[in-house]
């Protein structure tokens, strides 16, 4: 996860709570996100994880649903990626759940057009509370409306609902031409009681009819190639961006320069990827975000001899989805410079956008 743990407050909408996996909200709900040791036994699934996702509710609604209020978990597929996927073939959506809350959920689908123009809601039931289940959600992709299948944009959303108001109502098992409709009037409503939780794990999209027996996780190094293409950090997996650590730190040093009085020249250190990162290719820059290593964004620290400066003015040049570059002014003594950074290209496309 980028955090492993994040508030999801009145202002939570539109954040990430694991890398590839955004909440999104409007009303008074709040939530939550963390990483969770709670899981699927390997007797259960066949595999053992070692996360799951965990939303608890910090702050109910009070049992009331405004027409316009939602809150969902949601994944977004890449137009390349779903381009096989298109024009009627079966599918598979395959995860296990947890929740405090018994009753009907629902699983949306819709179009990465803005604004979406096809959706269909898939109802599942959670039967028993507190208690791990998997569920198969079979069904056949549209053929109907626009499609993305480039790299820049959405091809495919999935949603997770947590409670969605009649605005968003639509028919189950049908893809529909509102491409907001893509809840039910069954959904309960997840935000009523607070301390609520709602649990996901071994999410997988199959595509065929049937679900294999047992979660088909691929190898870790594996997975965190494929997190790295959208987003990277040079802290540790555990590490929330902004903890004061110079383990995973970028880290460079020189020769004092003395015949500038101890003024070096500007100095730049460059970060290069061992495998490439999305390529956005509207001409968007990704969010590249800097630390000092005392914890401080917008911030790098400076070295004079080995003494850290933290603080420092340090700036990046983006030059190609491989790397880039960080550069500090010239008017500070210094002989080298590290930082942590994160790096993310998860943000829009230029129409509909990959989230």
């Amino acid at each position: 996860m980028e955090h492993t743990s994040i508030v999801l407050g009145e202002e939570g909408d539109q954040k990430f709570t694991s890398t590839l996996m955004r909440y999104e909200k409007t009303g008074d709900v709040e939530y939550t996100a963390s990483r969770s040791t709670d899981v699927p036994t390997a007797a259960q699934s066949g595999h053992q994880s070692k996360y799951s996702l965990k939303m608890l509710n910090s702050g109910d609604n009070g049992g009331t649903v405004g027409v316009s209020d939602y809150s969902r978990l949601t994944y977004t597929i890449t137009g390349s990626d779903y381009a096989s996927l298109h024009g009627g073939q079966d599918l598979m959506l395959s995860f296990w759940v947890k929740s405090s809350m018994t009753g009907t959920y629902v699983v949306g689908f819709r179009n990465g057009q803005a604004p979406p123009e096809r959706a269909m809601p898939m109802e599942y039931t959670i039967s028993a509370a507190n208690t791990w289940e998997k569920k198969n959600i079979a069904f056949t992709t549209d053929a109907t409306g626009t499609w993305y299948f480039d790299e820049i944009n959405a091809g495919l959303k999935i949603h997770w609902g947590l409670l969605s108001g009649d605005d968003f109502d639509g028919t189950a098992e049908t893809w529909g031409g509102d491409g907001y409709l893509w809840a039910t009037s069954n959904q309960v409503n997840h935000g009523a009681t607070q301390g609520g939780t709602f649990y996901l794990s071994q999410i997988a999209l199959y595509k065929t009819d049937t679900a294999p027996t047992n979660y088909l996780g691929d190898p870790i190094p594996l997975v965190k190639d494929k997190v790295g293409y959208y987003y990277r950090k040079s802290y540790r997996d555990f590490d929330n961006p902004g903890t004061a650590t110079n383990i995973g730190a970028v880290r460079s040093e020189g020769e004092y320069d003395t015949s500038l009085g101890g003024v070096s020249n500007p100095r730049t250190t460059s970060v290069t990827f061992g495998s490439r990162m999305r390529n956005l290719g509207d001409g968007s820059q990704p969010l590249i975000r800097l630390f000092d290593v005392a914890g401080t964004e917008e911030k790098i620290t400076l070295l004079d001899m080995g003494e850290e400066s933290h603080g420092q003015t340090g700036d990046y040049i983006y030059h190609c989805e491989s790397g880039f570059q960080v550069k500090t002014d010239d008017e500070t003594a210094r002989n080298g410079m590290t930082f942590q950074y994160t790096i993310d290209v998860r943000h829009l496309g230029d129409s509909g956008g990959m989230f």
